[in-house]
């Protein structure tokens, strides 16, 4: 069990670093060694790395989750508004053409939902929006330095050739994240300068 509230805070927020998708580039490969950057398609995302990844990432979800299971049981109540879309959710599996992933895409979503609510009674708001600002942050700047030192790999050479990706396995994840960093900036209120430049910059 954790020693005090800042390692388990440390903890979470390096969980939610990795979970927010920066691994995938690092992880997996292309579809060939003579193109360029990095190819995603279903057949990849269910390769055993990312099955390996993505279970241990739910995992780590859930260990908060059993190790605070009272505080987290106290504010059940807010989940409930999610419990029709929950039950969609696990009811698609029935009609999926692929029911075996959309039988982990479901276990992925209920580990995240219960991650979320441990997140929300766990620590208080200023404390989420700071490493939500912290994570994206890390993000931000690791994708800039990727596609200054090695654009092969942090742009798109598809589709959508020459957009931004990062660290990211396609670019649409990459502003997905980037605004919940903006958003994080935006309602963050820091007395630190460097904080506050980082947020104009922003």
């Amino acid at each position: 069990m954790w020693q005090s509230k800042k390692e388990e805070a440390w903890g979470t927020g390096l969980l939610i670093l990795i979970a927010m998708g920066g691994y995938l580039q690092v992880l997996m490969s292309g579809k060939s060694s003579s193109e360029p950057g990095f190819q995603f398609y279903n057949s990849r995302l269910s390769s055993p790395a990312s099955k390996i990844v993505v279970g241990s990432l739910v995992l780590a979800a859930l260990f908060p989750v059993i190790l605070r299971l009272r505080s987290v049981l106290r504010g059940a109540f807010a989940f409930l508004p999610l419990v029709p879309y929950l039950t969609i959710a696990v009811a698609s599996i029935s009609w999926s053409q692929n029911a075996e992933l959309s039988l982990r895409r479901v276990v992925s979503l209920l580990a995240t939902s219960l991650f979320g609510l441990y997140f929300a009674v766990r620590f208080p708001q200023r404390t989420q929006v700071r490493m939500l600002l912290a994570a994206a942050s890390i993000l931000a700047v690791a994708s800039i330095l990727l596609v200054l030192i090695a654009p092969q790999y942090a742009t798109d050479h598809d589709m959508h050739a020459g957009a931004w990706q990062g660290v990211f396995c396609q670019k649409n994840q990459c502003a997905m994240v980037m605004v919940v960093g903006l958003s994080a900036g935006l309602i963050y209120q820091s007395s630190s300068v460097v904080t506050r430049v980082w947020k104009i910059m922003s």
